[in-house]
């Protein structure tokens, strides 16, 4: 059940909101707005079904050790947030407003009554639960958080640059995922918390490491490419906590830890539009990071370095050109598709087709087609591309062969 927390804004405005416990009658309301919020946010089609087979709001909500606020505004709830406390250490989130709502103060209510919520348990190490996304907890002196997507990509790109060499396949791999424990978790610590939350957090992130491990053929550390891969990742939180984060050299080396120097030019080349050190768009890097994980776990050998991510830069920008140029043609010829590209690698389908006796070959985004039980495209059955030449073809899936981008 929830605990009993904090209540703040009482005798405010009608306007303003008003945090207290999260009651049992606005969970179903809470769901929503949660759901509503993160689908709004990752700009899917549907966000009121978002993540509905999930449940992040009534299991926490009767939790002992979690205190569940919720924000009202009207007599309405707009928002809700859940503090969790383990030993001497809290953790808030997922903290959600009603997206009609942003920039309103309701989510500054709800942090306001959390850490008060916090001082009351008496903890001393606080963290933020968010998406594997944001690192820093999500503190940026720029528009948009750090994506733990885009320090993977940072951390791949410094160690084959370090190495002085192209890396072998399955060593990029690992360097790609060497965070991706913690992207289950949706917990990313800095390394002094670390310590402090205790043997279970540790057994259960290395269980979750082996996991991964198996699940993609990662080979153990050895001491050599451990060391070095350690020094690429405190090179790149240095960097991001300067230039990012806001810290100084002074907080780096006395809270991180850390006395390696910030870089001077930031190892990945910026996507068109962004400044070096600037945070990406948060699907724009979760789509990079995908494209670059199918990359490495093909079966067959890619032609491009693991840390060089031009090509899949190159592919992003293609589909964003695509998208443009898809939603130019005639209502009448979009109405023959059944799929309009959006423009970004985490919902469309970029292929390369090639014909059966090789006499010609095509590129492209899919947008009609049959699709299998699991939502994929048939390729054996007859399928539409809108090619990067701008034109809409059909494919014969018995007589070519096609690869996913």
């Amino acid at each position: 059940m929830p605990q009993n927390g904090p209540i703040t804004g009482a005798g405010a405005p009608a306007n303003q909101p008003v945090v207290a416990p999260l009651a049992e009658r606005d969970l179903p309301e809470a769901e929503r707005i949660f759901r509503v919020a993160f689908g709004t946010f990752l700009d899917v089609p549907e966000p009121e079904t978002f993540w509905s087979d999930r449940d992040y709001v009534y299991g926490r909500w009767r939790a002992s050790h979690v205190a569940a606020l919720g924000a009202t505004a009207g007599g309405q709830l707009v928002g809700s947030n859940f503090a969790t406390r383990w030993g001497s250490v809290g953790f808030f989130g997922p903290i959600t407003v009603d997206p009609a709502l942003h920039e309103s103060g309701v989510g500054k209510a709800l942090l306001a009554a959390t850490m008060d919520q916090f001082d009351a348990w008496g903890t001393t190490q606080v963290g933020l639960f968010t998406f594997a996304h944001s690192r820093w907890g999500g503190h940026s002196t720029w528009d948009l958080p750090l994506s733990v997507a885009q320090h993977s990509l940072t951390v791949l790109t410094l160690r084959e640059r370090m190495h002085g060499q192209r890396l072998t396949r399955l060593d990029g791999l690992r360097e790609l995922l060497h965070d991706a424990s913690e992207g289950l978790l949706s917990f990313d610590p800095i390394s002094p918390v670390k310590p402090h939350l205790g043997t279970s957090f540790m057994q259960l992130d290395a269980r979750l490491q082996a996991a991964i491990a198996a699940r993609y053929g990662l080979r153990p550390w050895c001491e050599d490419d451990h060391a070095a891969h350690k020094r690429a990742d405190r090179l790149a939180a240095a960097s991001e906590a300067f230039y990012v984060a806001g810290w100084s050299r002074d907080e780096i080396r006395d809270t991180l830890l850390i006395s390696d120097c910030p870089l001077a030019d930031d190892p990945l080349s910026a996507p068109e539009g962004l400044r070096p050190w600037e945070p990406w768009p948060a699907p724009l890097a979760a789509s990079l990071f995908l494209a670059k994980l199918r990359e490495l776990v093909a079966d067959e050998p890619s032609a491009h370095a693991p840390g060089d991510l031009t090509a899949i830069v190159t592919r992003e920008q293609t589909l964003r050109r695509l998208a443009t140029a898809f939603a130019r043609l005639p209502v009448r010829t979009r109405r023959k598709c059944t799929e309009s590209p959006l423009g970004s690698g985490l919902h469309d389908t970029f292929v390369y087709a090639e014909a059966g006796d090789g006499s010609q070959s095509v590129e492209g985004v899919v947008v009609a087609g049959e699709r299998d039980e699991t939502g994929a495209w048939v390729f054996e059955a007859p399928f539409k591309i809108f090619t990067t030449d701008e034109e809409l073809l059909v494919c014969q899936g018995y007589n070519c062969h096609v690869d996913i981008q």
